[in-house]
């Protein structure tokens, strides 16, 4: 939506009335949600936990992808998993109860749960008036969440909530949480410049990632990936995504995966989904379509090479990670990731240079007991998503400012 179109909310008061207006109704919420928290200096995850009953320390460590839960920095952000819940049949949001401290003020409330609210906010959601506020008691918060919008995509039904802060633009959270910016704004329509308020952040789900690898299955992946909480997966993550190596018109090994075009769709954007497991030039070489000429609907293949080992190497390696390099990767890192040499690594991929943070190596990670098998591949794809859940999208406005230099 175009800019001159949008009536930006420019306050949190203003944000009240669109909450109001554009989201008065709602019928059921979803299972699954996330806050963005921004760790402030002394916090402490308990401290935090405290902020957010029925939240545990687990689910903070398993969202947030914490190797330890008592290390946290300041400045870092933390995903906090709710449900998001249809609030009195008028707005999308999760009531976390709060034990009111001695001087309380909205203010002060609204920062503690660092912007997830605001002061006119949690005035509007309470009946208590802002000099009434007792020094014990509790009071609800209430935080507000997204299930999707279907009118603007089905694919996402996962919402990261999260408070816009000075210096935050759309193309800068675009490339952080690994989102087109035309989503983003697509999903925040009432977004502007002013770099405040709340703006929803859709998230991939394993069982939408899995609908790239037909026939490959959510628990398959979940055995292959050793994921101990299929619920929990975090940015930035890897997923091992099994299939066979096939010889392909007797030319090369790989697999070909089915993929359902879109409206829109060019070779890049499709690279993009596999996650640089193919690449634009390699889908044009392996289909008919000429780029500017693929069609709004149908299919085409997704060819995705593997590799079942080179008797000429070693013949104890027959099961092989299909892995897409990227920025800051080497061989002597990827050796010590995946506990072989860094000599066997480079006689597997004899032209590859390791450094230059792009292309395909193939990486043995089986010993095949004195013989090659083929017939099962493993690629490893960097994750875009957070969570394993199948949530169901509903239609919601979004809210919130971008700080949007790119506009």
């Amino acid at each position: 939506m175009r800019r001159k179109e949008i009536l930006g909310c420019v306050s949190w008061v203003l944000l009240l009335y669109c909450i109001g207006t554009a989201r008065s109704q709602c019928t059921g919420g979803c299972s699954l949600a996330y806050g963005s928290y921004l760790v402030k200096e002394n916090d402490t995850l308990d401290n935090i936990l405290n902020l957010f009953p029925g939240v545990t320390r687990t689910d903070v460590q398993q969202s947030s992808g914490l190797s330890d839960p008592n290390v946290i920095d300041k400045g870092s952000s933390l995903k906090i998993p709710f449900s998001c819940d249809c609030i009195n049949g008028s707005f999308l949001g999760h009531n976390f109860l709060y034990a009111v401290r001695s001087g309380d003020t909205y203010e002060k409330i609204a920062k503690y749960y660092s912007n997830l609210t605001s002061p006119a906010w949690l005035q509007a959601t309470t009946s208590v008036l802002p000099t009434q506020i007792s020094d014990k008691g509790s009071l609800n918060v209430a935080i507000n969440c997204s299930c999707g919008n279907p009118e603007t995509l089905l694919d996402y039904g996962l919402f990261l909530t999260y408070p816009l802060k000075a210096g935050d633009s759309i193309s800068g959270l675009s490339s952080r949480y690994n989102v087109s910016r035309d989503l983003l704004q697509n999903y925040n329509p009432n977004a502007d410049k002013l770099g405040s308020g709340l703006v929803f952040i859709p998230s991939d789900t394993l069982d939408q990632i899995v609908k790239f690898f037909p026939p490959v299955t959510t628990a398959a992946v979940q055995q292959s990936s050793r994921l101990p909480n299929p619920n929990f997966i975090n940015t930035g993550s890897l997923l091992s995504i099994p299939f066979s190596c096939d010889c392909i018109n007797g030319n090369f090994l790989g697999h070909n995966f089915v993929y359902a075009i879109q409206s829109g769709d060019t070779y890049e954007k499709i690279s993009d989904h596999y996650s640089n497991l193919t690449s634009s030039a390699w889908l044009q070489a392996t289909n008919s379509y000429p780029e500017t000429r693929i069609p709004d609907t149908g299919s085409l293949n997704v060819t995705i090479n593997c590799s079942c080992g080179n008797a000429e190497v070693s013949l104890n390696y027959g099961l092989f990670l299909t892995y897409p390099l990227t920025a800051g990767d080497n061989v002597s890192g990827l050796s010590s990731q995946y506990k072989v040499t860094a000599d066997l690594l480079q006689k597997y991929n004899p032209s590859v240079d390791f450094k230059l943070g792009s292309g395909l190596v193939f990486i043995p990670v089986q010993e095949s007991k004195g013989r090659q098998i083929c017939g099962e591949d493993y690629a490893r794809w960097e994750m875009k998503i957070d969570v394993v859940l199948n949530l169901l999208p509903r239609k919601v406005s979004g809210m919130g400012n971008f700080n949007n230099e790119d506009d």
